[in-house]
């Protein structure tokens, strides 16, 4: 198989993704690999230029994540740490450009990134299962000592460093989004699966702006 910029691009979007909920800085490094072999694609070839006054084009893109981070602002109880996530993800304003190559295809770039990011998820809710103890808590201490506050929020996801309720529980309900929304009808034990794994995260992430967006995409 001939390695081409565009494949190289679809890998690069796969890892950004992937590595959201596990480590943004990870992620940012792989978008700022992207965006330079990105620019250096448009001086070659050329863009899409007609579509950046498209305001649905925006909204198809991954740059929607920054509004969960801005939205966890109103219960984030350190507004500094809130302030200091959202610069770390700034990266993601510019991630519109990379539609713009005439050799990316959209659904596949939509693709790469959705999988990336359940992959990711799926990973790192498996890691902070593990860490958490939830089997040994439920022999010692029943039902109430798995749903106890010591076992959800900030604890659940202390195994993963500089990581926040609210924003790791917006990867997985995009992931979760993905998921309902892709039809993979040959995969139903692995689409029910997936859902029950990131609906289990959302719980034991107890977060209430999550937990509502996660409603209104029921809703959807």
């Amino acid at each position: 198989m001939r390695i081409t910029a565009e494949r190289i691009g679809y890998l690069l979007i796969a890892l950004i993704a992937f590595f959201l909920p596990i480590k943004t800085t990870w992620s940012n490094t792989a978008l700022i690999i992207l965006l330079i072999l990105t620019a250096f694609e448009l001086i070659r070839k050329g863009g899409r230029w007609k579509w950046v006054v498209n305001r649905r084009f925006y909204l198809n893109t991954s740059i929607i994540l920054i509004i969960p981070l801005i939205l966890g602002l109103l219960y984030a109880p350190d507004l500094d740490k809130g302030v200091a996530q959202i610069v770390k993800s700034l990266f993601y304003l510019l991630t519109p450009i990379i539609l713009l190559r005439k050799d990316f295809k959209r659904h596949l770039a939509v693709r790469y990134f959705g999988w990336g990011l359940c992959i990711g998820a799926s990973l790192a809710l498996a890691y902070l299962f593990i860490q958490s103890s939830i089997w040994t808590r439920f022999l010692e201490g029943g039902i109430r000592s798995v749903l106890s506050y010591g076992a959800m929020g900030k604890s659940f996801v202390k195994a993963i460093p500089e990581m926040h309720p609210v924003y790791f529980g917006s990867y997985i309900m995009i992931a979760l989004g993905y998921v309902w929304l892709t039809p993979i009808e040959k995969f139903r034990v692995v689409k029910g699966a997936l859902t029950l794994l990131y609906l289990s995260g959302i719980l034991f992430l107890n977060s209430r702006i999550v937990m509502l967006a996660s409603v209104l995409l029921v809703i959807y």
